[in-house]
């Protein structure tokens, strides 16, 4: 399975920042997610911009409006990162649409996914990422003893607590301190 997610913005010297960069550029970034068994020779994605109102718009500059881009490999079965440079010149861009993705894999054979089936994809991981950490709280809450689970319900109550605690072991060090030194 192979997961995409892109992020529409521009690279600084030493930074990655949303919007379009002082000369209206968008570049894209893609957090790639791939869980299969072979290694990607090439990875390439055919995209569109979308305004804020989700009208597929067009670069100013090429009025080019899908792109094609291709990740070089090897890909290997992990997560990673890749970007393009001034992919769009268009102020209005508010997202990218994946439309479709073709992989060709180290042995010769290819795939194509449709842009809907990566998101689905996605969807699906998500709702699973969802469901695996609400297992993991779950299972901490259970871990939890009675007196943690107290506290954390209920801070403002816990810090009182804690108030009162140190209070009264200044008292006790008070009285030992009159009373038998």
């Amino acid at each position: 399975m192979l997961l995409l997610s892109p992020e529409l913005g521009h690279r600084t010297i030493d930074d990655w920042k949303s919007g379009p960069s002082f000369t209206g550029s968008f570049d894209v970034m893609f957090h790639l997610d791939y869980h299969g068994g072979q290694a990607i020779k090439y990875c390439i994605i055919s995209c569109v911009p979308v305004n804020a109102v989700g009208d597929i718009v067009a670069c100013t500059m090429t009025n080019a409006i899908e792109r094609r881009l291709e990740i070089t490999g090897p890909i290997n079965p992990g997560s990673d990162v890749y970007g393009f440079k001034n992919v769009w010149y268009n102020p209005t861009i508010a997202k990218v649409n994946i439309t479709k993705v073709e992989i060709l894999y180290m042995d010769g054979s290819s795939e194509s996914i449709s842009g809907q089936k990566m998101v689905e994809d996605m969807r699906r991981w998500q709702q699973q990422k969802q469901q695996e950490q609400q297992l993991k709280e779950q299972q901490r809450w259970r871990n939890m003893n009675a007196f943690n689970r107290w506290a954390y319900t209920h801070p403002f109550l816990f810090v009182l607590f804690m108030i009162g605690e140190f209070l009264l072991l200044g008292l006790l060090a008070w009285l030992v301190v009159t009373f038998f030194v």
